[in-house]
C-alpha cells in the first residue's frame, strides 16, 4: 500500500508541477489532478468537483462515500463526508515550498 500511495502522490506532483511551470495555469487547471489524488488515496471516496450551490456555499470539491450497496438510503449515500477548497498555487508560496521538499523526499525514498 505504501508504494501504491507513493506512486499516487508522485503522479499528482508531476501533474501539478507541469501545469505550474507552464506559467499560465489557474486554480481550475489543478483540479483534475487533485480529484485523482483524493480518489486514489481514498478508494471508498468519490470527489465531486463543482457541486451545485447549497445553502452554505459552493465548495470546490465535495467528498462522498461511494455507494456500497443498492439498498442504501439516498440521503446517506449523498451526504458529504468532507469538503476541499482548492487554491491557485501561485498565491500559496508556502505550499510550493512543501511540494518541492516533498518531491525531494519522495525521490530519496525511491
Amino acid at each position: 500500500m505504501h508504494t501504491e500511495s507513493t506512486g499516487i502522490v508522485r503522479d499528482y506532483l508531476k501533474k501539478i508541477k507541469g501545469k505550474f511551470y507552464a506559467g499560465d495555469a489557474t486554480e481550475h487547471n489543478y483540479r483534475s489532478a487533485l480529484e485523482s489524488l483524493v480518489e486514489g488515496l481514498l478508494p471508498g471516496i468519490s470527489a465531486l468537483n463543482e457541486r451545485k450551490r447549497v445553502s452554505v456555499g459552493a465548495p470546490d470539491f465535495c467528498l462522498f462515500r461511494k455507494r456500497q450497496s443498492p439498498d442504501q438510503m439516498e440521503l446517506i449515500k449523498r451526504m458529504p463526508v468532507g469538503f476541499i477548497e482548492a487554491k491557485d498555487i501561485e498565491h500559496c508560496q508556502k505550499i510550493i515550498k512543501i511540494l518541492v521538499e516533498t518531491d525531494r523526499i519522495m525521490n530519496q525514498i525511491g
